[in-house]
């Protein structure tokens, strides 16, 4: 049997991890698709309530540039929406926003986890 082959015959959903997640809408989109969001991040305390009553994820509230990435699950696809701002067009395109620099983390952990899919 091929590896692809036998990767069809198994039914399952694909595990997701979420960054900057907000209330999960977009993780809630996901898992709508059958595709299972296992461990999500922001820094808006809010924002990980909500998406904590909602979802099944391990859901962690905080900086995610203090967030040691070796604890974020083995994962299928990472998403993210990172803030944009500081140099959005249609934000106030502030050079010097310290949130600018935030799409990194994004970066560092899709090198480290490698998935299969990314947003």
């Amino acid at each position: 049997m091929v590896l692809h082959e036998f990767y069809f015959k198994i039914p399952r959903k694909y595990r997701v991890v979420s960054l900057f997640s907000g209330a999960g809408g977009l993780d809630m989109g996901l898992d709508r698709q059958d595709l299972k969001t296992i461990w999500a991040n922001d820094i808006d305390k809010d924002a990980c309530e909500t998406h904590k009553a909602w979802s099944g994820a391990e859901v962690v509230c905080g900086d995610i540039g203090k967030i040691g990435f070796e604890t974020v699950p083995e994962t299928d696809v990472i998403v993210g929406g990172f803030p944009c701002q500081g140099f959005s067009l249609a934000g106030p395109r502030k050079i010097d926003d310290k949130r600018n620099t935030l799409y990194r983390y994004f970066v560092k952990l899709l090198e480290l986890r490698q998935p299969y899919a990314f947003r």
